[in-house]
């Protein structure tokens, strides 16, 4: 903490409610996020990748759940379950979600601890959420003019306590994260395929145009959250 308490600009970055944060590791993006409006869309499949800090890393292309006996006790069973599993017995349900898809995510929320679940170096506060969404969603469109595309919040859910949501049919399941992550209070841009097409073959790179009117850039002096090259082994070879 004593890097942020040599920082004071940080804390006093304005976190009322209606705004975005995007967080990120190098300050050059953030800033040409900021400058240019530019931004990288990942495949859903991506962030289940071991490269990934934990604050990221995730299986957005499946969710699994469970059902204990418990729940046929309380009667929670979902009746598709029911039709399969009458008895009462412990199994795992894994949900896949429709295809893979592109995901753009950011956080209601500015906060410290945003920094450092990130390793961030840097934060693009975003204080008109209407437009930002307005500007996503135009240039998405461009791109990608035969696309479902949703900008929503994360729903967060205890993958324990889920039966009574799933299956589901519809876009909500693109939404869904695990609980554990409920802290992060993210929103995401989904961009689903549509049948037939192919789905992502890597990011997608947009320009939203300059976002200067609409949020301000916090830049971390020192990069405190630089990720540090590894030290070798004492065995290690050279």
């Amino acid at each position: 903490m004593r890097s942020f308490r040599e920082q004071p600009h940080v804390f006093r970055a304005p976190s009322p409610t209606g705004i975005f944060c995007k967080y990120g590791e190098e300050e050059r993006w953030m800033r040409e996020f900021h400058e240019q409006g530019s931004i990288r869309l990942s495949p859903a499949s991506y962030y289940s990748a071991h490269a990934l800090d934990p604050a990221r890393r995730d299986d957005e292309m499946s969710i699994t759940c469970f059902v204990g006996p418990q729940d046929y006790d309380l009667g929670m069973v979902h009746e598709s379950v029911l039709r399969i599993r009458p008895e009462r017995c412990w199994l795992e349900i894994e949900h896949e979600k429709p295809a893979d898809h592109y995901l753009y995510c950011f956080s209601v929320d500015y906060r410290i601890r945003l920094f450092a679940d990130f390793r961030a170096n840097a934060c693009v506060v975003i204080t008109n959420q209407d437009e930002f969404k307005r500007r996503l969603l135009s240039a998405a469109r461009k791109a990608m003019p035969k696309w479902y595309l949703e900008i929503g919040m994360a729903k967060y859910i205890d993958p324990y306590f889920v039966l009574q949501l799933l299956p589901n049919t519809g876009a909500e399941i693109l939404f869904f994260k695990h609980l554990r992550f409920f802290y992060q209070n993210e929103w995401r841009l989904v961009a689903l395929p549509p049948p037939n097409c192919h789905g992502p073959e890597g990011p997608l790179y947009l320009k939203l145009g300059d976002m200067r009117d609409i949020s301000q850039l916090i830049v971390l002096r020192g990069n405190p959250f630089a990720r540090q090259a590894e030290v070798p082994s004492c065995g290690a070879k050279k």
